[in-house]
């Protein structure tokens, strides 16, 4: 079985359940068409990011975009016709701006300067690397891992195993 190539990427054939591809493609392309107005560097992250490195992903139930505080208020602004849910709170994770849209095939959550409590204190999540993905944007495999790692959550344990299996 071949990859299968998208202007976002190569996905892996067998990668995961081929409901979800589609969707992924189609959610990515709206992204990506709202990108240009983005002043800042943002990145996609989650199971898609892993989707997209390759990693064997199950299931991809929506679309994380990691933002500047500037470029999240103006995707809200953007995309305001469209329906956005606020963040649920957390005591491990907060954004100065976060919005959930469900206008594209996958729903897609905007996190605008991100932060996560590590070892007792806040801290800015800010990839250091940024990998090009057709038109839109992940942190490296390796870092991946790390960010996946940093949140100690379960449901990430898989994702974390299927990034290793790319290195």
């Amino acid at each position: 079985m071949s990859d299968i190539l998208t202007p976002q990427g190569r996905f892996k054939a067998g990668a995961g359940p081929s409901r979800w591809r589609p969707r992924l493609v189609a959610t990515l392309d709206v992204i990506a068409a709202a990108a240009p107005a983005f002043e800042d560097e943002w990145w996609i992250i989650g199971s898609a990011a892993a989707a997209l490195s390759g990693a064997e992903i199950l299931d991809v139930r929506d679309v994380d975009v990691l933002l500047s505080d500037r470029d999240a208020q103006a995707l809200l602004k953007a995309w305001s016709a469209s329906p956005a849910s606020p963040a649920a709170a957390s005591a491990q994770f907060r954004s100065a701006v976060f919005a959930r849209f469900e206008q594209a095939p996958l729903a897609i959550e905007a996190f605008g300067g991100f932060q996560m409590k590590v070892r007792g204190a806040w801290r800015d999540v800010r990839p250091l690397t940024r990998i090009a993905q057709g038109g839109v944007f992940t942190p490296s495999v390796a870092e991946q891992i790390v960010l996946l790692e940093a949140m100690g959550r379960e449901k990430d344990c898989a994702r974390i195993d299927a990034l290793r299996a790319r290195l």
